[in-house]
């Protein structure tokens, strides 16, 4: 039988704090409605098991692709912005 959790120790598992945690889960759970690991519920607890933690840990993590296309368009903007003169 799969320990189940909490959304307070999913997030001391993803280190981050409570109330960040479970709003990012509920983000999520809007991007990603008809996913299992965002939706158990036991009564009107949400629970997650340790799949499901790796599930959000696969959702929350954007490919090394984009990373470095965002990378990229920031070092863009930062080459374009101009110094304003001293006045």
């Amino acid at each position: 039988m799969n320990r189940l959790y909490e959304i307070k120790d999913v997030a001391v598992r993803l280190n981050r704090h409570p109330r960040t945690c479970r709003k990012d889960i509920k983000d999520l759970q809007s991007k990603f409605p008809n996913d299992p690991a965002l939706h158990t519920y036991i009564g009107k607890r949400l629970r997650f098991t340790n799949e499901h933690i790796e599930r959000i840990i696969e959702l929350c993590s954007s490919p090394k692709e984009e990373k470095n296309i965002l990378k990229g368009l920031f070092n863009y903007a930062q080459s374009r912005k101009k110094k304003r003169p001293k006045q």
